[in-house]
């Protein structure tokens, strides 16, 4: 979610970051940069201060510490995927199949245009991180998945799509788009996201239909 970008001032900020603007936003491209080069354990708040040409004071004024900067990366990444998703379940409804192929597109598409805050997103474990953004994040997945499931449950009414639990079923349509997006992140594959956004689309509706 990954070709490394060096000049942090430039290039995380267009695909990762499009809305954020000033200091704040010079401090979260610094920091994705070395988060994803560094490690999240290597880096730190001074590195981040340098790399955006930052004071320390600066960074602490707008946030507590690297945990919250990544927190802050981390959240606002997720909630850009989210925004997409809603509107790509808001666009499709002519047909289930159409439905779910679109899903696995978004998935596969966002990540593409956002390869550097992808492998963030993908490898970010670190119980800090995770602590500082629970609660947004258990909120943007509930509203995420309330979602998915008002766009399925015509579907499955219908009996065009399997009756699963909503976090089953989104496992199950973006689960290989998932696994290749991680591989493709971080160079292990060579294949394009053009060329195999159609298997892992029909893929996806092959596993859920009815």
């Amino acid at each position: 979610m990954t070709a490394k970008q060096r000049d942090t001032r430039q290039g995380p900020r267009t695909r990762a970051h499009g809305r954020t603007r000033g200091r704040r936003g010079d401090i979260l491209d610094a920091a994705l940069v070395l988060f994803n080069e560094a490690g999240y354990n290597l880096a730190s708040v001074q590195d981040i201060a340098v790399a955006a040409e930052a004071s320390i004071g600066s960074v602490y004024h707008h946030f507590e510490g690297k945990e919250a900067i990544a927190a802050a990366i981390y959240v606002e990444g997720l909630a850009d995927y989210h925004r997409g998703l809603l509107r790509t379940l808001d666009r499709e409804r002519e047909t289930a199949e159409g439905t779910i192929k679109a899903i696995v597109r978004h998935h596969l598409g966002w990540v593409k245009r956002n390869r550097e805050l992808a492998r963030f997103l993908f490898t970010s474990r670190d119980p800090e991180v995770a602590g500082a953004a629970f609660d947004e994040l258990s909120g943007m997945n509930r509203r995420l998945f309330d979602a998915v499931r008002r766009a399925m449950e015509p579907w499955v009414e219908a009996g065009d799509v399997q009756r699963l639990p909503t976090a089953l079923l989104y496992a199950v349509v973006l689960g290989p788009s998932q696994e290749f997006s991680r591989h493709w992140v971080a160079g292990r594959v060579k294949q394009s996201m053009a060329a195999v956004e159609p298997v892992l689309a029909d893929a996806a509706w092959k596993a859920v239909r009815a």
